[in-house]
């Protein structure tokens, strides 16, 4: 998958803007990569191995710089937001390691601001605060304390990218963002009436993110 990649960056520097048929290829290494991944959490009988999985997400770094720095190569960027979101969640489920799960989020992240605002053209702005999102809402569904007493944290990187927005007047990642707040609003109102316990403060800071961005 790199070499594709790194051929793609070759022939643009010449000049050569021809379609390939590598696309398929690529996809099929970037799930190839999360299988990997998704697989071994599933399989885990003991505390994660953080370098293992550092060293996976090194992988993805790497492909998230090249594909972002190459015109042909963005179109890989959706489907390694998606792979990066089950990977997050899958970490959260397997393991409920709040540093590993927030790696895959960063990583997302990192989608973001690769692609933001100069490759706004592509999927992955949407994409990257989608599956951050769904990460962050999964943990607030869980029944125990760990995935709501993380959800700052996981939720932090919403709030930076709808600061980035916002500091450029950027409607879609705010409308993004916005909509991001209220799966939280929603996911917590739910877990109230089914008589599981917030911080009232947890429920105020999601008011606040939703009303911030309407201002």
């Amino acid at each position: 998958m790199r070499i594709i990649i790194q051929r793609n960056q070759e022939r643009t520097k010449k000049g050569i803007w021809e379609e390939t048929n590598d696309h398929e290829l690529v996809v099929k290494c970037i799930q190839s990569l999360e299988s990997i991944g998704v697989e071994y959490l599933e399989k885990l009988q003991s505390p994660v191995d953080d370098d293992f999985m550092r060293e996976l997400n090194d992988q993805f770094e790497f492909l998230i710089q090249s594909a972002s720095e190459e015109y042909t190569s963005q179109k890989y960027l959706g489907p390694l937001c998606e792979s990066l979101g089950q990977l997050s969640r899958s970490t959260f489920v397997h393991t409920e390691n709040q540093a590993q799960t927030s790696m895959w989020l960063q990583s997302l992240k990192n989608v973001f601001k690769q692609t933001y605002p100069d490759n706004d053209r592509t999927e992955a702005i949407g994409k990257s605060v989608k599956e951050i999102n769904r990460t962050v809402v999964l943990s607030l569904e869980q029944e125990t304390d760990i995935g709501t007493n993380h959800y700052w944290i996981y939720s932090g990187d919403i709030e930076d990218i709808a600061k980035i927005g916002a500091r450029n007047a950027a409607i879609f990642p705010l409308r993004k963002c916005l909509g991001a707040y209220r799966w939280h609003f929603i996911a917590m109102s739910n877990a109230l009436i089914a008589d599981r316990r917030y911080f009232q403060s947890q429920v105020n800071y999601t008011v606040a993110g939703i009303h911030t961005q309407y201002k």
